[in-house]
């Protein structure tokens, strides 16, 4: 009897150990210390995304989401299109798959201004030629965009020097409206197709724990890994490189815990949670 319950709770740590998510990436953003290396787009810029002074990406640790601090992006109003504002950094992660799972808190200030065509927010990046962006949309009614941003997931095959007019595209895949003024908990799952060329790929967007939108039926990896679409091996990519990007828009934006992983990592923890984050600590009323 002791050797059959000692078997059971063996299987059950298994089991549950089995569960975990896999992360191949976890950026609190807590300090720029403790964040290591990020690659640096600013020339002369340290290989660090730092503490907030006046720098438009950076930590801040007086506004901040949860813990001691928050990636804020800030833009001044000359950067709305057709004039951007640069910067991002980047970080390459290992371990990742054909599956990424991409969590993230997200609070968009109430007098941000997203800029057309798209406010970008992060970039992930296969091995190869696919990449996934994570973005805002405007809306043409002014009273919805004062209220709420349109969060959007678009895929992008990566152009080369081998084939730079034929391989550039851009899809916007699916999007879902998230509330200015509150801390929203992101999920993105992204299925490369397997084995490349086939109709089997995807992206979800949850928003605190709830499944939002879906779109399926993608050929995100090609049969062909050339940029122009034939000849060459299979398009064999897996998920590898985070970029934080700040482009266009007014105002301030802040998001924090981005995690990448294998497996679901839900939000709030090891079981799936749907109850938002909190509200910043820290604001002020100017």
């Amino acid at each position: 009897m002791l050797r059959t319950g000692l078997i059971a709770a063996i299987l059950i740590m298994v089991t549950c150990v089995s569960a975990q998510a896999v992360v191949t990436q976890n950026s609190p953003f807590e300090s720029s210390a403790g964040e290591g290396t990020w690659i640096t787009s600013v020339p002369g810029g340290t290989n660090a995304i730092p503490n907030c002074g006046s720098q438009g990406l950076c930590i801040d640790q007086v506004v901040k989401l949860t813990g001691t601090g928050s990636l804020r992006y800030t833009f001044p109003s000359s950067c709305l299109h057709p004039t951007p504002c640069g910067g991002f950094y980047d970080k390459s992660f290992s371990g990742g798959g054909t599956t990424n799972w991409e969590k993230f808190d997200l609070f968009v200030d109430p007098n941000f201004v997203i800029s057309t065509p798209a406010t970008k927010i992060i970039q992930v990046q296969t091995t190869t030629l696919y990449s996934d962006w994570f973005g805002m949309q405007p809306s043409p009614d002014a009273a919805v965009s004062s209220q709420t941003a349109t969060f959007q997931v678009s895929m992008q095959r990566i152009c080369t020097s081998q084939s730079p007019t034929l391989c550039e595209w851009t899809e916007n895949l699916n999007s879902v409206s998230v509330p200015k003024g509150q801390s929203v908990c992101i999920e993105v799952q992204t299925v490369l197709s397997n084995p490349p060329g086939t109709n089997n790929g995807a992206v979800h967007i949850y928003t605190n724990g709830t499944l939002r939108s879906s779109r399926t039926g993608l050929i995100n990896r090609g049969a062909s890994s050339l940029p122009n679409g034939t000849g060459g091996n299979p398009d064999n990519g897996v998920f590898a490189l985070t970029r934080v990007y700040r482009q266009l828009g007014s105002g301030t934006f802040r998001i924090d815990n981005l995690t990448q992983s294998t497996t679901r990592n839900p939000c709030g923890g090891g079981t799936q949670d749907t109850t938002p984050p909190g509200v910043p600590t820290g604001l002020a009323v100017h």
